[in-house]
């Protein structure tokens, strides 16, 4: 079964950090499951690479609201 999760909007790396750990228990998941992300370069940064992370300078979601992560797991 595979999921996607997307993280709601901010610019705070902790508030992030938070959210996605929240999502990934709801599904029963961990950070290690996931195997694609799709993060706003206002979180990373433009410099940082990260392994399984598309740098996007912005993500938006269906209904047009911005986010700060897609999460394919």
């Amino acid at each position: 079964m595979q999921f996607v999760v997307t993280i709601a909007f901010t610019t705070e790396e902790s508030m992030y950090s938070a959210w996605r750990e929240d999502a990934l228990g709801f599904i029963k998941k961990r950070t290690k499951d996931v195997y694609l992300s799709y993060l706003d370069t206002s979180i990373i940064g433009t410099r940082e690479s990260y392994r399984g992370v598309v740098p996007c300078r912005s993500v938006w979601d269906s209904s047009a609201a911005r986010l700060t992560a897609v999460l394919l797991i």
